[in-house]
């Protein structure tokens, strides 16, 4: 088997985030790839929309087949974040700081 140099995982991780499956980068023929312009505050909205929608319908879903021990540990997972201060269960709810996303669409 071959070796995969940097070059080779630059090529992938390129061609990943242009498949379309993510759309984060854009790759133009001839010319390269630049990133995905950024989200309008309408589409920012409709995106947390099908997320409210979707997301407690799958941890439903999982909830229903996870062991004990999983829910356990979300439980717990859970009392502690309950404990922390506002803007760090932002960060850990929405995986980003939520004053940085109200400056940006504010």
């Amino acid at each position: 088997m071959d070796a995969i140099t940097s070059h080779d995982h630059v090529f992938l991780g390129k061609n990943a985030l242009s498949d379309g499956s993510e759309g984060l980068v854009i790759k133009t023929h001839l010319i390269g790839y630049s990133a995905a312009p950024q989200l309008s505050p309408a589409q920012l909205a409709d995106l947390y929309e099908l997320r409210l929608m979707l997301e407690p319908f799958v941890a439903r879903k999982c909830a229903a087949v996870m062991p004990d021990a999983g829910i356990d540990h979300l439980a717990a997972f859970c009392a502690e974040m309950v404990t922390l201060p506002e803007q760090a269960q932002d960060t850990l709810r929405w995986g980003l700081n939520a004053a940085k996303v109200a400056t940006a669409y504010g």
